[in-house]
């Protein structure tokens, strides 16, 4: 009575759990811009070939550029997908595919350009057109997820059917994946494989087990109907993506062990009509391959058409993690082209479920010591073959997507369910196989919070204002561009960063007239000697928003994200320079000033770098006076010879200014005579005194040319702050607190100066 109770509660679980899968699935589909899933583009322009030449793409062709290698890809997912949007009129699918050249493909760690398409009103609701056929084509493969989330529920029914609740968990834990969401309601072959992949596992577990998995499944039949159902499950497999011909593979071991165990020669007279099978569904596929390139799996042709292929993998113990912690991210959750990442914390607490999960694993076999039937270890074996799978790919592609597990998903989620159901008291069974279904509610309400928190703000398009909308503490500038284009000012948030930090430039831009091409932006921090160390090239808005699609007459809000160089040097003033160009010519559009003034560079902003802690900086000839209420020199170094003297001074300093400060440096002779000067901005205007804080160290060389013909021997220079527009020198004091005459330091320095 019991049992038949938790049975109709785990159906019902199951059944709200297909339910808000598809719902969420619904929500990934329309909420993710078109193709920002990864090779999601090519995928499509495969279906719209199949509906426009009625004939399979063919590598080396004039369109390789919409499908590149997904050309090779098996045909079933495209045929499939061809029929269920043949009704829509897709005439306008070469317009749909507006390709950013700037897009970031598969580095979380840069901040700008996660868009890899440009997105136009063709997107917008009412969805029309190839529009509309990709997001048909999107719920298609949506149905095809459930499906295999259906696959997984009756697979651990056959393996644990004690146990109903662990079946529901598991499905939930699977269909509320966020990655499983986003992958699985995209245009993509990755679905139906996963689908069919777990129907072959649920077929040959089923086999093995030697019960029927219900009283009227037409699979369990009598006689060779299983074999034949196996066959075209395995056919329709190796016809969906090259890793369902590893499962004829595990039908061979599966089948072969039925074999030796019911000592029959039936089930390798079934395999051979389920290989026979299969081949006759899937045969041609590779027959056609091979009579095309040579190569029945078309595997070159494709690493041709993805380009420099691995010739080598590092086996080092940071490269190992390293794909590892990518393919851990893919599998829970990387969106856009793996450049989207959730919070570093939710990663972190998923690591700790995944451990606890394991821990519940070993403590199951280490004190239980469960006897494992051949039906239950088949789930582990064949999630070794697709991992096994997976790493050679990767020595061949850098290819560590947690997606190409899916096809193996069922055994992944059969393990986390069943060493999650440990964590709970082992007597109270009812009890520990909620435990996997509450972890799924806490997945399934990150998967709905995912996109609007996590994918669409990477995708927003920068806001249009009214010019009366302007922040009023924006830095001004007011130059214009080819008589079109107004670059009112910039703001930079941090005002104050650190090298490896990310910093956001907005700046505010107004297209006066339509804008004959779409110019490239850039947005570049520079450092010392005006050498970048920061900068983000392409489309305004961080690649979203071309400005051939701004409106005129409205002021648009373009931010751009710029990850500082962790070796750039600090601290100092960086100089933020933005500017615009011509993709075409390659030539920089000159900016105009206000009062019609051509702007060699300009110079947006300015923004403080600080040093990042524990970073030192060794002081050579210590010395001790204070400069004003502002700084101390601390030390100084003395290098050069023919005719220029390099001072380094080291600043210390103990107060704020507003005040512009200029540093003196002027050689003297013997009687006291200025005969050589190096006055200038500190750090050469790199770090002015504006910028100054207490607890710096700043580094100022001043370069003195020495005049002709002077003698070596000792001389001195004189030193010190005077202000930029009133001229008066700051006071100075020795470390005694004496002051010195004409408010400057005398240091000794030896010509010709050795360093």
């Amino acid at each position: 009575m019991i049992e038949a109770s938790l049975t109709r509660t785990a159906h019902r679980i199951l059944a709200l759990t297909l339910v808000a899968f598809l719902v969420l699935g619904v929500l990934y589909a329309v909420r993710v811009p078109l193709f920002e899933k990864p090779d999601e583009y090519m995928h499509y322009y495969f279906i719209q070939h199949v509906l426009d030449e009625r004939a399979l793409p063919i590598h080396g062709g004039a369109d390789d550029a919409f499908w590149e290698q997904e050309a090779s890809q098996p045909p079933l997912y495209y045929l499939l997908a061809a029929a269920a949007v043949s009704w829509v009129d897709t005439s306008n699918a070469s317009e749909l595919l507006w390709l950013n050249p700037q897009r970031n493909l598969g580095n979380p760690g840069e901040p700008g350009n996660k868009n890899a398409v440009v997105h136009t009103d063709l997107e917008s609701w009412p969805f029309h057109g190839a529009a509309l056929a990709v997001y048909v084509a999107r719920c298609l493969s949506l149905v095809f997820g459930a499906g295999a989330v259906w696959v997984t529920f009756r697979l651990v029914r056959i393996l644990i059917p004690e146990r109903p609740l662990l079946a529901s968990g598991a499905a939930a834990v699977q269909a509320f994946i966020p990655q499983y969401l986003f992958i699985g309601s995209s245009v993509s072959n990755d679905s139906l494989i996963t689908l069919l992949a777990s129907c072959v596992l649920l077929q040959l577990v089923t086999l093995l087990a030697g019960r029927p998995e219900s009283e009227n499944s037409r699979f369990h039949s009598t006689g060779w109907v299983p074999y034949l159902w196996l066959g075209l499950t395995l056919g329709l497999a190796s016809l969906a993506k090259h890793s369902g011909l590893a499962l004829v593979g595990l039908a061979v071991l599966a089948l072969t062990r039925l074999g030796w165990q019911q000592r029959s020669r039936r089930p390798l007279a079934g395999l051979a009509i389920a290989v026979v099978v299969a081949g006759a569904v899937a045969g041609w596929w590779y027959w056609r391959n091979l009579t095309l390139y040579g190569d029945w799996t078309a595997t070159k042709p494709m690493l041709d058409a993805l380009g420099n292929p691995r010739t080598s993998f590092p086996f080092t113990l940071a490269s190992v993690l390293g794909e590892l912690v990518g393919l851990r991210a893919s599998f829970w959750g990387l969106f856009g082209w793996f450049g989207i990442l959730m919070p570093q914390w939710i990663y972190a607490l998923l690591d700790v479920l995944t451990g606890l999960a394991l821990a519940g694993l070993v403590t199951r076999v280490v004190f239980c010591r469960p006897k494992i039937q051949p039906a239950a270890a088949l789930p582990v074996l064949w999630l070794s073959m697709i991992a096994i799978f997976l790493a050679r790919w990767t020595l061949v592609i850098a290819s560590s997507q947690g997606r190409l597990l899916f096809p193996a998903i069922s055994a992944v989620v059969l393990g986390l369910a069943l060493g999650w159901s440990q964590l709970a008291p082992q007597r109270w069974p009812q009890v520990r196989d909620l435990v996997p279904l509450a972890i799924a509610g806490g997945l399934m309400m990150l998967s709905a919070a995912v996109p609007g928190w996590i994918i669409a703000p990477a995708y927003a398009l920068p806001e249009l204002l009214e010019r009366d909308a302007i922040p009023i503490d924006l830095n001004r500038l007011n130059v214009t561009y080819d008589d079109r284009l107004v670059l009112y000012g910039c703001l930079t948030d941090p005002q104050q960063s650190r090298p490896g930090d990310t910093l956001q430039i907005t700046c505010y831009w107004e297209a006066l007239a339509p804008l004959p091409r779409d110019w490239f932006f850039f947005h570049h921090l520079l450092g010392v000697g005006y050498e970048p160390v920061a900068k983000e090239t392409g489309y305004p808005g961080s690649g979203s928003f071309p400005a051939s699609l701004w409106p005129v007459g409205q002021v648009v809000a373009a931010s751009e994200w710029l990850r500082v160089s962790r070796d750039a040097y600090a601290p100092i003033a960086g100089r933020v320079a933005v500017g615009v160009f011509d993709p075409g010519t390659d030539q920089s559009l000159i900016p105009i000033s206000p009062e019609g003034n051509p702007v060699d560079l300009l110079i947006a902003s300015r923004v403080k770098l600080t040093a990042l802690p524990g970073r030192s900086v060794a002081i050579p000839n210590p010395v001790q006076f204070s400069v004003g209420d502002l700084a101390r020199l601390a030390g100084y170094a003395v290098a050069g010879q023919g005719s220029y003297l390099d001072l380094t001074l080291f600043w210390e300093p103990v107060a704020e200014t507003k005040d512009d400060l200029m540093v003196f440096v002027h050689l003297l002779d013997g009687d006291g005579k200025p005969i050589g000067e190096g006055d200038g901005p500190p750090a050469n205007g790199d770090y002015p005194t504006t910028f100054w804080e207490p607890g710096e160290t700043i580094v100022d060389l001043h370069r003195v040319e020495v005049p002709p013909g002077i003698q070596p021997g000792l001389y001195q220079v004189a030193i010190g702050l005077y202000g930029l527009e009133s001229g008066q020198r700051l006071p100075v004091w020795d470390s005694a607190g004496v002051p010195q005459s004409d408010h400057c330091i005398l240091l000794p320095v030896t010509w010709p100066a050795v360093q």
